[in-house]
C-alpha cells in the first residue's frame, strides 16, 4: 500500500506544477516572477522521487538488489525523470523569455538525452528476457543432452505419488501428472513431470528444469515440462479424437495410457487392464480408453482431453490375470527339481554368445517371487538351481532328468522371463516344442482379424485364439507377491490352461509372435518377442 501514496504524491506534485505554469502564462500567476516557481518546481519534483526511493529501499527486505527495488526499478525511475524533466524543460522555455536559439538547443539536448535514456531502457529489458530465455533453453538442452537413459513412466508416477501435495503449494500449479516434453506444441519422447498451470508467467515460483528423485538407491533427474490449463472439453473448442487417422489416433490414446495408467488404478483400484481399443466397432472407427473394471464404475468421467482432443472412456467387467503355471507333470513341463510348480519350456535365445532356454520368471523361480522376490541373477543365493523336464528325455515318464540349471530372471515393467542354461543337445530339447522359425511385429490392422496358436505343457495340444490387441496394459496376481502391472501384453481370445506360461506363441506361418504368460476370465495374455528382443539383454534366434 505504501508504494501507492507515493505514487499519489509524485502524480499530485506533477499536476501542480503544470496548473501553477499554465495559470501564470493566463493570467491568474500564484506568482513568482522570472519563472522560479517552475524551477522550484522542478527541484521539489525530483526531491519527493528521490526521497521515495530511499524510503522504500530503507525499509525494503531484499538487500540483494539495487535499492532493495525489484530488478529494473532504478532503470525505470531514471527514464521516467528524464521524461519528465524534459517536459518540464519544454514548458520553461515556451513560457520564459529565454532566447529562441538557446531554447532549441536545450530542447534539442534534452530530447536526444530523454531517447537515448529510454531506448536504453527498455533495450536494456529485451535484453535481460533474452538472456533468461536463452538460460533456460540452454539448460533444457544440457539437461537432454546429458539425460543418459529414459526415465521409466513408473518411476515418475512415484515421484509425483509421493511429492504431489508438496508440489501443488511450492509451484502453485493446477494439476502434475506424468507425460512427454513438448515444445511449441510438438511432443518429445522424453518423459516427463508436467505441472499444469493457468497460465504462464513470471509472477509464480519458477520450475526447475529437472527435479531430482531418489527411490532404490538411485537418483533421477526427472525433466519438467509447464503447460497450460486445456479448454474445457464441453466448450466446443476441442476435436474429438476421431478427427484424424485411425493409427493416429492409437498413438495418441496409447500415449495417455502410458502416462496415466498407474495414477488411473491408484485412484480407481477396481480397474484390471488398460488398452487403446475401438470398443464399439462401428464405423466412424473411435479409438477410446478401455478400462477394464472388476464392476462398472459411474462415477468415471466419460471423457478425457489430452493433446487437445477428446478422447472417450469405455468400461467394460473383467478380471485380474494369474499365470499358468501347474502342479502336473506332463511330457512337455519344466520345473525346478523339488519344486511343486510346472511351465512349458519355452523358445531358445543367446546371451552372452551361449545357447540358453526363455521361460517365464513364475516358471524358474517359482520359489522365490511366493517369498516376495521379482528379480534373481546368478549372484543371488537360492536352494537349488538345477531344472528337471522329461521333454528332454528319451523316456516320456522318467521326470527326474536334470536337463540345465536357471541362471536369472526378473518381472518388470514389460515382462515376466527367466533363461537357463540347458544341458541337453539342442536338437533333442526342441524336438516336440514345435519351435518357431523367426519372430515378428503384429500390427493394428490385425486385430479381430488373425488367429495365434501356441503347444503347451497345460494344454497338451495345439491352442488358437483370436488376436483382440496388441497392446494391453494388465495387472497380474502372483502368489507373494501385489499384484504386478505388465505394459504391452497381447491379447486373445483365452484358450491358455494352467501350465501354459513360457510355451511360444506363433502365427499361421509359424513365426515367433511371444510367449504365454497367463489369462483373466475372458483372455490370455502374451509376452512380445519384440518387447524380449527390445527390452532385454537376451536375443531371439530367428
Amino acid at each position: 500500500m505504501k508504494y501507492v501514496y507515493y505514487l499519489i504524491a509524485f502524480v499530485t506534485g506533477a499536476i501542480v506544477a503544470a496548473i501553477i505554469v499554465i495559470s501564470s502564462k493566463q493570467g491568474f500567476s500564484l506568482i513568482l516572477e522570472n519563472n522560479t516557481l517552475i524551477i522550484i518546481g522542478i527541484f521539489l519534483l525530483a526531491f519527493l522521487c528521490i526521497a521515495s526511493v530511499f524510503s522504500i529501499a530503507r525499509k525494503s527486505m531484499d538487500r540483494g538488489k539495487p535499492l532493495g527495488l525489484p530488478n529494473g526499478s532504478v532503470r525505470a525511475i531514471i527514464a521516467l525523470l528524464v521524461i519528465i524533466f524534459f517536459v518540464l524543460t519544454a514548458m520553461l522555455c515556451v513560457f520564459s523569455s529565454i532566447n529562441t536559439e538557446i531554447s532549441k538547443q536545450i530542447l534539442t539536448t534534452m530530447a536526444t538525452l530523454a531517447i537515448a535514456v529510454s531506448s536504453f531502457y527498455f533495450g536494456s529489458k529485451a535484453t535481460e528476457e533474452g538472456s533468461k530465455i536463452s538460460q533456460e533453453v540452454f539448460t533444457q538442452a544440457l539437461t537432454a543432452t546429458s539425460q543418459t537413459e529414459l526415465i521409466p513412466i513408473a518411476i515418475i508416477q512415484e515421484a509425483i505419488k509421493n511429492n504431489k501435495e508438496q508440489w501443488l503449494i511450492i509451484y502453485e500449479c493446477l494439476d502434475i501428472h506424468a507425460g512427454q516434453k513438448s515444445t511449441q506444441n510438438v511432443t518429445n519422447n522424453i518423459n516427463c513431470i508436467v505441472f499444469v498451470v493457468k497460465e504462464k508467467s513470471d509472477k509464480q515460483t519458477p520450475i526447475p528444469p529437472t527435479i531430482p528423485y531418489n527411490t532404490a538407491n538411485k537418483t533421477y533427474a526427472i525433466p519438467t515440462d509447464v503447460q497450460e490449463e486445456n479448454i474445457a472439453a464441453n466448450d466446443g473448442k476441442k476435436p474429438s479424437i476421431n478427427s484424424i487417422d485411425v493409427e493416429g489416433q492409437y498413438k495418441i490414446v496409447q500415449q495417455y495410457i502410458d502416462n496415466n495408467d498407474l495414477e488411473l488404478k491408484e485412484n480407481h483400484p477396481q480397474i484390471t487392464g488398460i488398452k487403446a481399443e475401438d470398443f464399439n466397432k462401428t464405423l466412424p472407427v473411435t479409438i477410446g480408453i478401455v478400462l477394464e473394471v472388476e464392476s462398472l464404475m459411474p462415477d468415471l468421467p466419460p471423457i478425457v482431453v489430452y493433446e487437445g482432443y477428446v478422447i472417450p472412456v469405455y468400461q467394460k467387467t473383467g478380471g485380474y490375470a494369474k499365470p499358468h503355471s501347474s502342479p502336473q507333470y506332463l511330457d512337455a513341463g519344466i520345473s525346478r527339481r523339488n519344486d511343486t510348480e510346472f511351465g512349458t519350456c519355452g523358445i531358445p535365445v543367446h546371451y552372452q554368445n551361449q545357447l540358453h532356454i526363455l521361460s517365464c520368471f513364475h516358471v524358474f523361480f517359482n520359489e522365490e517371487m511366493k517369498r516376495g522376490s521379482k528379480k534373481v541373477d546368478s549372484t543371488t543365493s537360492i536352494s537349488d538351481r538345477k531344472l528337471i523336464s522329461p521333454c528332454f528325455s528319451d523316456r516320456v515318464d522318467d521326470f527326474d532328468d536334470v536337463v540345465g540349471e536357471v541362471i536369472e530372471g526378473e518381472i518388470s515393467e514389460f515382462m515376466d522371463i527367466a533363461i537357463m542354461k540347458p544341458n541337453v543337445e539342442f536338437e533333442k530339447t526342441f524336438k516336440r516344442l514345435k519351435g518357431p522359425n523367426s519372430y515378428t511385429v503384429l500390427s493394428r490392422a490385425q486385430q479381430e482379424k488373425i488367429f495365434l496358436q501356441f503347444w503347451g505343457n497345460g494344454s497338451k495340444q495345439i491352442r488358437t485364439g483370436k488376436l483382440i490387441n496388441i497392446n494391453s496394459g494388465q495387472w497380474v496376481e502372483y502368489d507373494g507377491l501385489e499384484r504386478c502391472y505388465i505394459r504391452g501384453l497381447i491379447q486373445i481370445e483365452r484358450c491358455a490352461v494352467g501350465g501354459d506360461s513360457g510355451a511360444a506363441v506363433t502365427d499361421s506361418d509359424n513365426r515367433l509372435i511371444g510367449i504365454v504368460l497367463g489369462s483373466d476370465p475372458d483372455y490370455t495374455y502374451i509376452i512380445s518377442a519384440y518387447n524380449i528382443q527390445d527390452k532385454s539383454k537376451y536375443t531371439l534366434l530367428t
